[in-house]
Formats: C-alpha cells, sequence, structure tokens
C-alpha cells in the first residue's frame, strides 16, 4: 500500500486507495483482487466512494477491469450512482456551454474551475467527477458586468446587489452564488481564488499571461497552465482541509504531467500558499505513491510543520464514515487554517480578516446600501460573537441531555 500511516484502516477504505492508485498507474491487480476476496462491506464501500466524491471513478475502475469480483446487487447500486453523476454531468456541461456563448457574444473572458473541464482534462471524461457547481473565474475589472449579464440571462443570484455595492462586497468575499432553473443549478462567479484566506490576492492577474486555449466539446475556451492548476487545487484542497480524496487524487492526475517545478515555487510563493502546495504533494506522496522531485521532497521532509499538517489531514480523512470529524472543515478558525499560512504576519491579518470583515452571511443577513457598507465592520464581531454563543450553547444542552440519559 502506498500509505505510510500507523492508522489503522478498514478493508473498504484500503480497496478505495487501492483502486484509485489502479487508476493512475495500473498496478494493483493482484491486491485488488486478493482484498475483494475477504469480507468487503460492499455497502459501506459505496458510502465511502460517496463520501471521497471518488464513485465515479470507482465505478470504471471495478467495472472494466474487476468486475467477476464484484457482486451483482453491489456492482448495480454503485452503477446505478455512476449513471445518475453521468446524466446530473450532462445537463450541467450543457449549461457550461451556454454560459460560455453567453461570456463569447459579450467579447467578456473567462476561465473554468474545476467541473466539467478538469474532468476531462485529467481524467479524460466529463462524467468521471462528481460536482455539485460551475466555477467561473473572471477579471476583478468585469465582475460586476458578468454577474448582470448572467442575471440577464435568467440567473438569480444570491444577493441583489447595484454597483456600489457589488464593489464593497467584493472587498471581502471572493465569489457570488447565482442559481437557474427550479433544479436550482448552482454558478460560483469568483473574480478571486482564495477566498481571502491569503495575504496576498491570487486573481485573474497571476494566471492571464500562463493561460492555455482548450478545445472543449468543439468550443475554445481558457484554462489555467498546468504549473498555475497545480497551485490552485492545492490552494483549493487546504480550504477545505482536504475532507476527501478527490482533492488529492484531482494533484496526483496533475503529477503524472510534466511540470515546471521552478515556475511552481515562484507562484506559490508571490501568492503566499508555499505550505499549502507542499502539503498538497506530501498527500499525494502519501496516499497514491505519487513520484516527486528530489528537490520537493527534501523541502517536505525538511519541514516539521507540513509533516504536522500531514498527520492531521490524514487523521481527518481515515476517520471511521459514521465519525463527524470532517465536518470540522466547514469552520475558517481551526488550528489548520491558521497552521498552514506562510508566515506569522499572515496568521495575524487572517485572524483580523476573519473577525471585522464581513462575509456573505453577513450580507445576505442585511443588505446595506453601498455607501453604509462600513457599518459592516461593526455589524460582522456582533454576529460572529452571537454565533458563537449559540454554537456553545447548543454543546451544552447536548452534554446536559447525554449526562440526563446516563442518570436515568
Amino acid at each position: 500500500m502506498a500509505i505510510k500511516t500507523e492508522n489503522q484502516i478498514s478493508l473498504e477504505l484500503m480497496l478505495l486507495l487501492l483502486c484509485l492508485e489502479d487508476n493512475l498507474y495500473g498496478s494493483k491487480k493482484d491486491e485488488i483482487i486478493k482484498i475483494c476476496s475477504e469480507a468487503i462491506d460492499w455497502d459501506k464501500f459505496q458510502k465511502l466512494a460517496v463520501r471521497h466524491k471518488v464513485i465515479q471513478l470507482i465505478y470504471v475502475t471495478l467495472n472494466k477491469k474487476y468486475r467477476a469480483y464484484v457482486p451483482d446487487n453491489s456492482h448495480d447500486e454503485i452503477k446505478k450512482v455512476f449513471l445518475l453523476n453521468c446524466a446530473h454531468n450532462l445537463y450541467f456541461t450543457a449549461v457550461f456551454h451556454k454560459i460560455i456563448d453567453y461570456f463569447n457574444e459579450n467579447n467578456m473572458t473567462c476561465v473554468p474551475l474545476k467541473g466539467p473541464v478538469i474532468s476531462e482534462q485529467l481524467y479524460g471524461d466529463i462524467s468521471l467527477r462528481v460536482f455539485s457547481d460551475l466555477d467561473i473565474l473572471v477579471p476583478e475589472e468585469n465582475a460586476f458586468q458578468a454577474f448582470n449579464l448572467l442575471i440577464t440571462k435568467g440567473f438569480t443570484p444570491e444577493l441583489n446587489l447595484n454597483k456600489k455595492q457589488f464593489e464593497a462586497y467584493m472587498n471581502s468575499e471572493d465569489h457570488m452564488i447565482l442559481t437557474l432553473g427550479k433544479k436550482k443549478l448552482i454558478v460560483e462567479l469568483h473574480w478571486e481564488l482564495s477566498d481571502r484566506y491569503l495575504s496576498k490576492p491570487f486573481t485573474f492577474e497571476q494566471i492571464k499571461h500562463q493561460l492555455c486555449e482548450y478545445n472543449f466539446n468543439g468550443k475554445k475556451i481558457l484554462t489555467f497552465s498546468r504549473e498555475d492548476l497545480l497551485v490552485y487545487l492545492c490552494l483549493h484542497g487546504s480550504k477545505h482541509i482536504w475532507e476527501n480524496f478527490e482533492l488529492i487524487f484531482l494533484i496526483a492526475t496533475l503529477l503524472k504531467s510534466d511540470l515546471d517545478w521552478e515556475k511552481i515555487l515562484l507562484l506559490a510563493r508571490t501568492t503566499r500558499c508555499y505550505k499549502k502546495l507542499l502539503l498538497g504533494a506530501s498527500l499525494c506522496s502519501r496516499f497514491f505513491n505519487c513520484a516527486l522531485p528530489d528537490k520537493i521532497r527534501s523541502l517536505i521532509a525538511d519541514s516539521p510543520e507540513i509533516k504536522k499538517l500531514d498527520q492531521y489531514v490524514t487523521l481527518l480523512l481515515l476517520a471511521p464514515i459514521e465519525n463527524h470529524l470532517w465536518d470540522i472543515s466547514k469552520s475558517k478558525f481551526t488550528r489548520y487554517q491558521f497552521a498552514s499560512l506562510d508566515r506569522f504576519q499572515d496568521k495575524i491579518r487572517y485572524f483580523f480578516f476573519m473577525v471585522l470583515f464581513p462575509t456573505n452571511n453577513d450580507w445576505t443577513a442585511a443588505a446595506i446600501p453601498g455607501k453604509y457598507s462600513f457599518l459592516y465592520y461593526f455589524t460582522r464581531p456582533v454576529r460572529l460573537f452571537y454565533n458563537l454563543l449559540k454554537q456553545k450553547s447548543r454543546l451544552i444542552r447536548k452534554g446536559f441531555k447525554w449526562i440526563t440519559n446516563k442518570v436515568h
């Protein structure tokens, strides 16, 4: 196995990781056949594949190469989920094509993030990823224009903002959510890539000179260079505290490419997500035995901080399926978020930004006119403190209920 850890993992999780590694290198046949002959809980295996957003990849691997070793009813259940996701992805891809047309017709630039494009680029097929929205990056100066364009095409914004309000909103948020139709298809319009986690913004400006033209189902679109994509995927995975294996597997697939690591390291240092990059590489090595350049291996080995972060994420990923440890990733105030920042001053800046700067939830609670948007800097700490009290109160009530049940 590629996993270098003392943690005990279930047969089901071991099989999942073997299937993913086999997808990468095609070298795990004997181990997969052997483990399939043991007492696998196939229902648990399917739930793990869904939780880690790799059900599509797992189905293709098992169906093509190991069909004879999977019970018929389990195979049929996994296939059912696979086909539902395929239909979902086709619908999202059709909408994505329309969005590209809207932008082209108005001579506006946009770059897709993740979604069906990265599925085709890295996995070779739009059906092999599980995604729930469409993410699009636009230049900051065109964000309001792009926002209005989507509204005129039938998309409903989460917040109805005029230009002044939108500009104020952009100071503390990196995207706007819009939905389409009864199915509430979600589009996230981004003008910044780090969710404001970094002390330096990561925007269209940093990647525009390296953008590549890509033919996506007959349409020419702009996409990240592979070097820029690697940095972005490490940043994105870190933002979500690597809550599922697909976040790591995307990077592992990209690491098979011929990459310019000097460019990668330069961008990571420039955008202040150096630790996040090394952590992403470390996790790929740990779980999928990815080959890394000697220089990158040395940088990882020489960093006690990366080792601690790696151990923390491993604990999170290997938690039993009934354990809700991964819910911690919903919080922006975990030790992980501070530890993964490059410099001490970045940590200080991050703390004050999270405490004082309004979020999407603050705007949703009350949309203040643009010229009075400074009031959010006063209401934000109050709302944060109130929500913290609610959370603590809920925990106290749960603890009291548990003690009462034990007594009775």
